[in-house]
């Protein structure tokens, strides 16, 4: 079965619609991309894995005793970050709040340049900053950003103002090493994605799964205004190169309006990923005890029994949903218990609790017995070596498979059974005799066995190796193909003809691959002959000779 995935809605929290403020910028500054930074885009998509991340809170506090933000706020936060993070196997464990009191940071009063940081600076060095988890400084107000981020590193500080918003996904996507989506540091980037002006994997950003982006917010103008309307269009007409851009106003590394910021692509979660394994300081922040809600009972449901599925680490409230070939049993406050819907049903199902803030937990299951998926072989040849290749594909719902040969003509692999625990696998055929036989497959799982039937037809293709009545060199061949007869066989092939054919010569026919008569040929059923296919197109030809009462059939290959 599937590991069990946490799959997260794109539902995000919903808060006012306000003008362009100077505290809605970001004030992380954007680097040009190193040639690590650029291996490692290139890499990591091979090394995904389930990371818990620690975080730690700092409540920045005046000497009134005044706080930038409730206490309450943070449980908010913690749930929009794994929203944001979790589908790329990254969750964040709260480790603890830290209440700092002190004026000097209470408000930070930074240009947002790279040399005006001091406050910045000032704040994230305090001894409360923990080494061993990323840290995420809420002030009252920073005049010239919403949000700055050391990139990469393990500090943050955020206006309380952005508090509640998608900034902390963007300044914690910069604490584990992203760009902006319209970054120049490495030069400007080109809209083509493929071709000799496609610079995608060099320029911007560096990743090619973002579209090339003008900077969705006019900075030139005072106050800045958004170039993305409320329903989150783009809508400005800029061009580079004379070709329109087409940014996405949905990525959370861009300047859209915060609402609309709900993703990070495949490639940039993969990226932050590996970037947390790899990079000395965020490598500190990994933990091992994320309290990650999960679903936890049997990967099946057989007919006529019902099952149980318990909600660990829970959030304070949820509901749940199955998929539609169950039926709800009943339910408690932790627990679902659920059935078959049907003596039939059979298929992939899901169990799923949906939080409050959007978020999910997914356990999928498979309902009924497994399916069992044995596609037509082709024709295979006798005797063949190397053997004759036939992929059996996976089967849903399977946990084993049982592949057997009801002749002993016919073998899989030597043997006439044999058992895979997964698929698809390839098998190799081989038959001794010219036939027809017969090939079941049975798969298994906890629910029972499923079978699957497939008639595997054998014949006699000719070639090295092959016992019929001739045998055929060179093969491929360009200009002549010498047919000589294998003695004993070749006589009997004669003595069956004699009353048709004349004492001295046999009767074959050849046929393209396609099946059509090519010519027939007068073979010489005691010694050799000499068949000329300097004529012939290239490719696969079928010369057919009747011995006894069987057809042999040899396949010839033209080639130049």
């Amino acid at each position: 079965m599937s590991k069990k995935l946490l799959v997260l809605l794109t539902i995000f929290f919903l808060f006012p619609i306000i003008s362009i403020a100077q505290n809605d910028i970001c004030g992380t500054p954007d680097n040009p991309l190193t040639q690590k930074t650029k291996d490692l885009i290139n890499q990591s998509k091979m090394m995904q894995v389930e990371l818990c991340v620690n975080i730690r809170f700092h409540i920045l506090q005046n000497s009134s005793g005044d706080s930038a933000v409730p206490d309450s706020h943070i449980n908010l936060i913690l749930n929009d970050l794994n929203l944001a993070f979790n589908q790329h196997q990254i969750f964040f464990n709260n480790v603890g709040i830290n209440h700092i009191q002190n004026d000097t940071y209470y408000n930070i009063d930074d240009n947002g340049d790279d040399e005006g940081v001091t406050e910045f600076n000032g704040l994230i060095s305090l001894n409360d900053n923990d080494p061993n988890a990323i840290n995420l400084y809420i002030v009252n107000d920073a005049e010239s950003f919403g949000g700055r981020a050391q990139r990469p590193g393990n500090s943050t500080v955020i206006a309380s103002s952005s508090v509640l918003s998608t900034t902390n996904a963007h300044e914690i996507g910069h604490n584990f090493g992203l760009l902006h989506t319209h970054s120049t540091a490495s030069g400007a980037e080109n809209i083509e994605r493929s071709g000799p002006n496609a610079n995608c994997n060099q320029a911007g950003d560096g990743f090619c799964s973002t579209p090339a982006d003008p900077n969705l917010l006019n900075q030139i103008v005072d106050p800045p205004v958004y170039k993305v309307d409320t329903s989150c269009n783009y809508t400005a007409a800029e061009t580079r190169n004379g070709l329109p851009y087409d940014p996405d106003t949905s990525n959370f590394m861009s300047y859209s309006r915060r609402y609309c910021r709900d993703s990070f692509t495949q490639e940039q979660g993969d990226f932050m990923n590996v970037m947390i394994q790899t990079e000395s300081v965020l490598q500190q922040t990994v933990s091992s005890i994320c309290t990650i809600p999960e679903i936890v009972g049997s990967d099946f449901i057989c007919i006529g029994s019902n099952y149980t599925y318990t909600l660990q680490n829970p959030p304070s409230t949820y509901n749940w949903s199955i998929s539609n070939n169950m039926d709800i049993v009943s339910l408690t406050s932790s627990s679902i218990t659920v059935k078959a819907k049907y003596s039939t049903s059979q298929g992939n199902g899901f169990i799923t609790a949906t939080y409050n803030n959007g978020a999910e937990a997914t356990k999928e299951v498979y309902v009924g017995k497994p399916y069992a998926n044995l596609p037509q072989a082709e024709n295979i040849c006798t005797n063949q070596f190397p053997m004759n290749h036939y992929e059996l594909p996976a089967s849903e719902g399977a946990e084993s498979y049982r592949l057997v040969s009801s002749s002993p003509n016919l073998t899989i692999g030597g043997m006439s059974e044999v058992t895979y625990q997964n698929a698809p696998a390839l098998i190799d055929f081989l038959s001794t005799s010219a036939g027809t036989y017969l090939v079941e497959l049975f798969t298994t799982n906890d629910c029972g066995t499923s079978r699957a039937a497939m008639y595997v037809t054998s014949e006699r293709c000719g070639g090295p190796g092959d016992p019929g009545g001739f045998s055929i060199s060179p093969n491929p061949a360009s200009n002549e193909i010498t047919i000589k007869s294998n003695n004993e066989k070749s006589k009997n092939t004669y003595e069956t003809q004699s009353l048709i054919l004349a004492p001295s010569t046999q009767l074959a026919k050849l046929y393209d691959f396609n099946g059509a008569f090519v010519k027939d040929i007068e073979l010489d059923p005691y010694g050799t002959t000499k068949l000329d296919v300097s004529n012939l197109k290239e490719g696969m030809y079928l010369l057919k000779i009747q011995v006894r009462e069987e057809e042999e059939t040899y396949k010839i290959i033209v080639r130049r």
